[in-house]
């Protein structure tokens, strides 16, 4: 789940998230939702966007108070962010790590049954709720929905990784996904 991710400081590189790293050539297989996955870019891309706004402004202060050349500062500004968009940068680092982990990702458009996702949406059933905010669950019914599928096609079972209740409850439900803080 994208929160575990935010729980580790979206530092692929470090910590527990970099631990998973160990499984990587054996029996068990790390995957991720492309669900997981883009919503990960998207926070990377922001706080790879936002940094270099703040480097940006403090270039300006910077010109103006020290009298440095914009020519230079525009030099280490380039220098320092390799000519890379903020997007370009948080995929390049994001998939660096799916590559060291050894990491599937698991597509929602093979996987889900939108017949399936509709009618837990309008019954409600996990991972949708009473809640009024239900229609913003999508995102997580489709990464539930697509790995719950891919472990039924593959016979295995998948341990998730996740704080929500609603994937909690998910799990509890299913035969094939096993839920872990």
């Amino acid at each position: 789940d994208t929160m575990i991710f935010d729980g580790n400081s979206f530092r692929p590189e470090a910590g527990l998230l970099q631990r998973i790293q160990q499984f990587r050539g054996s029996s068990i297989q790390f995957v991720l939702s492309e669900i997981v996955a883009k919503e990960v870019i998207a926070h990377l891309t922001k706080a790879a966007s936002e940094a270099q706004a703040q480097f940006d402004s403090a270039c300006k202060s910077i010109e103006k108070s020290w009298l440095i050349p914009r020519t230079a500062l525009d030099s280490t500004f380039s220098t320092l962010f390799q000519k890379k968009s903020a997007k370009r940068f948080a995929q390049e680092r994001f998939y660096a790590f799916v590559e060291r982990m050894g990491c599937k990702e698991i597509s929602a458009s093979e996987h889900v049954d939108v017949t399936e996702l509709l009618r837990r949406y309008f019954v409600p059933e996990a991972p949708f709720s009473q809640k009024d905010t239900k229609k913003n669950e999508f995102p997580d019914a489709f990464a539930l929905l697509s790995l719950e599928a891919m472990a039924q096609k593959s016979g295995k079972k998948l341990l998730v990784v996740s704080k929500d209740g609603d994937w909690v409850q998910f799990c509890n439900d299913s035969d094939t996904l096993i839920h872990v803080e």
